[in-house]
């Protein structure tokens, strides 16, 4: 590794971020009309899109889950909805869209690598997932956990910043990429007990320095508002449909 430190300059790292950004928007666009998938998912979502745009009808809950009669928040409907809007209701347009995040998380694979390892482990690590065909398969269609690896390399991302930085205003992106990630599907719940479990060991890192303890107590209740703010809609159709996702988790 001290080699290629010693061969790659600041301009030739750049060079080369910029091309692997490039292969991989040019693998994620290349006829995307061609290969994008658009089957039940995508129908009904672009049915209830349109409907909210054309009609002003609002919506509580977002794609119905695989399991029993649940349903997920309905953020994900909100995000895609201006890509909908500005393709003159195509589903190519949020197809497009869910192409751009996975380049957008190519970028932050690398950042991330970047700043947990090297910025030569950032670069492969951007390049391998680029080039995956699994990845770029689910990349060309607009599905709302297409959107997960983004925002959970975020939420990680967040953590590490609370927990090994102590910065405490990494509690917010840590909540929305939460609600993001809960809204694309519900296996990210599997990051709450693991978040308040770095919040907590962070809150006792920070003992020596009373202060910031207190300001990661002060914006972990502005993190936990803004989650349980985000649930909202659903508790609201909750209570109009006489608790159905509440008796369908049950």
């Amino acid at each position: 590794m001290e080699k290629i430190k010693l061969f790659l300059t600041k301009e030739k790292y750049l060079s080369l971020l910029f091309f692997i950004l490039l292969l991989a928007t040019f693998l994620r666009l290349y006829r995307i009309t061609g290969y994008m998938e658009f089957l039940g998912d995508q129908a009904r979502d672009v049915l209830i899109i349109r409907d909210f745009l054309k009609n002003g009808n609002f919506f509580f809950i977002g794609p119905q889950t695989s399991i029993g009669n649940m349903y997920l928040p309905p953020f994900y409907y909100y995000l895609i909805a201006p890509a909908l809007f500005l393709a003159n209701y195509s589903p190519v347009g949020p197809a497009i869209f869910i192409a751009l995040l996975s380049v957008l998380t190519v970028f932050l694979v690398y950042f991330v690598g970047k700043k947990f390892f090297t910025p030569e482990a950032g670069l492969v690590a951007a390049f391998l997932y680029a080039i995956s065909p699994s990845v770029i398969r689910y990349s060309n269609f607009s599905w709302n956990p297409n959107i997960m690896p983004l925002f959970s390399l975020l939420a990680v991302y967040s953590l590490y910043q609370i927990w090994q930085k102590g910065k405490a205003k990494w509690l917010i992106p840590l909540s929305l990429s939460l609600v993001m990630g809960l809204n694309a599907h519900y296996l990210s719940l599997l990051l709450l007990p693991l978040s308040g479990l770095f919040v907590l060991l962070s809150y006792l890192k920070l003992k020596p320095e009373p202060k910031k303890q207190k300001k990661l107590i002060r914006l972990s209740f502005v993190a936990l508002g803004i989650f349980l703010l985000s649930l909202l809609p659903l508790v609201l159709f909750d209570i109009r449909n006489n608790g159905q996702n509440i008796n369908a988790i049950i």
